[in-house]
């Protein structure tokens, strides 16, 4: 088989104007069903995440049950469209965040805005009724001590420690970044710590995961999340892990039995 020539911005542009938006959408559609298709066919070379397990690893759902069967600790969630759900979750709980299912990011324009990790306060209980509009992912909050940036590849783990709790920017979500106050280190993970994380990202066929903890005030690890495209270099910048350097290794010599 051969395929060639799948058409650019300017080629779905040009359509557009002779057959409007319904039309790009079709195009559009089109090239996204060629390139994931071409990458299927290409299962007899080594992948760093196979693109259809990305895929199914970014499903939030399905993460948080894979680990709790693998015995990691996870928090008490609530997906759901009911105000009266989400109401009876919050007062059993008291202290709960709401956080994006997908991405989270929400485009205005040529903006991105990225919907972070938030408390729920009792503001928000007088907008309950807009939980019928949509999936509304609840957590009950987990204290936290301080928080942890898991970079995995193919084996090794990258375990960095961020003191999110040392500022109040970035105590509910330390994407807020406070770099002034907020201090990353290295972290040794405990090894049943490691073996259970090892197991979840075989679970979902991943070579590389950035992974999400929480470290309680009483020593508890709590699994938030993998995000299988996970940013780490801001983490080799400040503390010098030789992530990049492990990635590298990882494409030029490829495990045995991966390539």
């Amino acid at each position: 088989m051969i395929v060639s020539g799948i058409g650019g911005p300017k080629k779905c542009l040009a359509f557009r104007r002779r057959g409007g938006d319904d039309a790009l959408k079709f195009v559009q559609r089109e090239v996204e069903v060629a390139l994931s298709g071409l990458w299927d066919i290409l299962d007899d070379r080594f992948w760093m995440n196979y693109p259809r397990q990305n895929s199914m690893a970014e499903n939030k759902i399905g993460q948080l049950r894979a680990a709790r069967r693998i015995g990691l600790e996870t928090p008490e969630s609530i997906i759901t469209t009911s105000p009266e759900e989400a109401l009876d979750f919050i007062h059993l709980h008291g202290d709960v965040v709401v956080k994006p299912l997908g991405g989270g990011f929400v485009r205005h324009g040529n903006e991105a805005n990225l919907i972070y990790t938030n408390r729920i306060v009792e503001q928000n209980l007088l907008h309950i009724d807009s939980v019928r509009e949509c999936p509304t992912f609840l957590q009950a909050y987990v204290p936290k001590f301080f928080e942890l940036r898991i970079t995995f590849i193919s084996g090794r783990f990258f375990a960095c420690k961020i003191d999110s709790q040392k500022s109040e920017k970035t105590k509910d979500d330390w994407r807020r970044y406070d770099f002034s106050a907020v201090a990353h280190s290295p972290y040794r993970l405990p090894e049943d710590i490691q073996d259970e994380l090892a197991r979840l990202m075989l679970y979902f066929g991943l070579n590389f995961g950035a992974i999400d903890m929480i470290v309680t005030p009483g020593g508890k690890y709590v699994f938030l999340e993998i995000n299988p495209n996970g940013q780490w270099g801001w983490i080799e910048h400040l503390i010098g892990m030789p992530i990049s350097q492990c990635i590298a290794e990882t494409l030029a010599h490829p495990p045995l039995g991966d390539t």
